[in-house]
């Protein structure tokens, strides 16, 4: 079966510890015409928000610790 590795690492671990050649990568991708900060587009400099904003991939499976983030956000 073809393996996608979201990392390079994991990719590298695949090939070179298992020696597993069916895998390619694929790194998550941002579509960055929905996602911006205007001032960088008009080369403007931003400064920092008072409350950062965090962005996750996030899953149900329990051993991925997703619900520490959720938790720890809060």
């Amino acid at each position: 079966m073809h393996k996608i590795a979201v990392a390079q690492w994991l990719a590298d671990i695949a090939r070179n510890e298992y020696g597993d050649l069916s895998v390619s990568l694929v790194p998550p991708t941002v579509d960055t015409k929905q996602f911006y900060d205007p001032q960088s587009r008009a080369k403007q400099s931003r400064g920092k928000q008072l409350v950062p904003t965090v962005g996750m991939y996030y899953t149900i499976t329990p051993w991925k610790g997703c619900d520490l983030v959720v938790k720890l956000s809060l």
